[in-house]
C-alpha cells in the first residue's frame, strides 16, 4: 500500500464465492525461481479460453477494469491451500487491496485485504 495507505483507483467486481488459491494462480504457473512474472498467471483459467484468447466477458479483460487496483470478492475469497504465489501474483497484477466479507489465511497474513459486510 501507499504510505499514507489511501488507495484510490477502479474496483472491478469478482463475485465468486470461495474462489480459492488454485483458481487465482494455477499450478503450471508455480514453475518458476523468482517471483517475477506471476501477474501472467493470475485467474488464468477464467481469464482465457484453452486456445488462449482472453474471454472477452471476463471481468478483467473488460476495458473499464484493465487497470483495477481493489477487487470486490465474495465470501471465502482466497480459501484452500496457502499458495502465496497468488498474492504475489495479485499484487504484481497491480491489486492493492480485496474488498469482500471473509478471506483465506494468506490473504489476511499478507496484508492484502479489507473485510466488508
Amino acid at each position: 500500500m501507499h504510505k499514507d495507505n489511501r488507495i484510490e483507483g477502479v474496483a472491478a467486481p469478482l463475485l465468486i464465492d470461495n474462489l480459492d488459491t488454485d483458481q487465482i494462480m494455477p499450478k503450471q504457473f508455480l514453475r518458476i525461481i523468482t517471483r517475477e512474472g506471476l501477474s501472467k498467471g493470475v485467474l488464468y483459467d477464467l481469464r482465457f479460453n484453452p486456445d488462449g484468447k482472453p474471454k472477452p466477458d471476463f471481468v478483467l479483460n473488460q476495458d473499464r477494469y484493465q487497470h483495477c487496483k481493489f477487487l470486490i470478492g465474495g465470501p471465502n475469497f482466497g480459501c484452500q491451500s496457502s499458495r502465496k504465489h497468488a498474492v504475489w501474483g495479485l499484487q504484481q497484477f497491480g491489486i492493492e487491496a480485496i474488498i469482500a466479507p471473509s478471506f483465506g489465511e494468506i490473504f489476511l497474513a499478507m496484508h492484502l485485504t479489507i473485510p466488508c459486510c
